[in-house]
């Protein structure tokens, strides 16, 4: 809840404290990271404050849970870059924090874009939406404590909502935009790749904790700090995480598939995924070639110790029905699910990236697919 500023004092370790009408006080910085507001450091800046309106974490935590706005908490941009000088990547997957307003169109914010076109952004993923509650999960899990808002890719990291919050077709304001939502995000192998870990995109995908899409019904300048308003629901049956677990987990309940496949506001490749799955029952994977076949394949993809280093399959063409994936003698070895990542033929605009870790295994979570 905002609440006036009407003075400061600082702690006992000379850190700004900002004294709100509500009777709480508040350090001036965020969390995370640990950034002092750069206008509490001047007394200018701290005069032409007063008065000013900051949200009030203890008024927050205090009022009742649907009493709690939520919030951007932070955005985050970043344009193509060419990351690692050995085996190097293109990616827009590590980006950077916004602190002013910024204009957000119908594909995508203002100094954000997407490397891998065939796969990420248009209008359905103009924005990737992150929970931020999870991070305190994956800052545990991942023995990462210094993760921060934007680690997992996204552009906006929100407060106050997780995956069963949040529903298909949902309309929400934040500043002058109106924004939609799509579909749940599904992480690629950029994911792994981005931290090293080889089965992140995997972890994700089983916890349930992915994110989600919006589109753009309206733009508009949004910032830091805004506030997200609920303007419509339509299927409140239909939360991301049942999304999820239907898409992921309860892969034959054809009746399921077909009444989330149904909802004209889910995005064009989730709906084109789950009305094939409903009338042909067929499952990701399910034409997967025998995994001994790689017994005779060798691959860059495992580093010593263990974790995701670089994929040695080399692409011809996005739009070929097949992959094209080379040993170290540069023998080839093409054909669709080669390693049980990819699509059929019938899918030509998707490829998969593949591989094994230092220990031979094949890589889990390294797919590209219609809907990361």
């Amino acid at each position: 809840m905002k609440q006036s500023i009407t003075g400061y004092h600082t702690d006992e370790e000379g850190h700004w404290v900002a004294q709100l009408f509500c009777g709480h006080n508040q350090h001036v910085r965020h969390d995370p990271p640990w950034m002092v507001r750069e206008w509490v450091t001047t007394a200018s800046g701290r005069q032409n404050m007063l008065g000013h309106r900051l949200d009030c974490v203890k008024c927050d935590e205090d009022a009742p849970p649907d009493e709690r706005p939520a919030l951007v908490v932070s955005i985050q941009v970043g344009l193509p870059q060419t990351i690692g000088s050995e085996h190097s990547w293109t990616s827009s997957f590590i980006k950077q924090q916004v602190t002013e307003p910024i204009w957000l169109a119908a594909m995508n914010l203002a100094g954000d874009q997407q490397a891998d076109l065939a796969h990420h952004g248009g209008p359905d993923k103009a924005v990737c939406v992150y929970p931020a509650i999870h991070y305190w999960h994956w800052r545990s899990q991942l023995k990462f404590p210094e993760m921060q808002w934007g680690a997992f890719g996204e552009n906006f990291t929100v407060s106050e909502l997780t995956e069963q919050d949040v529903c298909i077709g949902d309309v929400w304001s934040v500043g002058d935009a109106l924004v939609q939502i799509s579909q749940p995000r599904q992480p690629c192998w950029k994911l792994a790749r981005r931290w090293s870990i080889k089965d992140l995109a995997l972890q994700v995908q089983q916890t349930g904790f992915t994110g989600w899409y919006f589109r753009v019904l309206k733009e508009g300048l949004v910032q830091r700090d805004a506030v997200l308003q609920l303007v419509e629901r339509s299927h409140e049956q239909w939360t991301i995480a049942a999304a999820n677990q239907l898409m992921h987990h309860d892969k034959h309940d054809r009746m399921g598939v077909s009444r989330l496949a149904s909802i004209p506001e889910l995005s064009h490749s989730w709906r084109s995924t789950l009305t094939k799955r409903a009338e042909t029952g067929q499952q990701p994977g399910s034409n997967r070639t025998n995994q001994s076949v790689w017994d005779s394949t060798k691959s860059n993809l495992g580093s010593d110790d263990g974790r995701l280093s670089d994929c040695g399959t080399g692409v011809k063409n996005e739009k070929a029905t097949a992959f094209d994936c080379f040993s170290d003698d540069d023998q080839h070895f093409p054909g669709p699910r080669f390693c049980g990542g990819g699509t059929s033929g019938s899918s030509p605009s998707r490829h998969v990236r593949c591989g094994r870790d230092s220990s031979g295994r094949i890589a889990d979570g390294l797919r590209s697919g219609e809907a990361s």
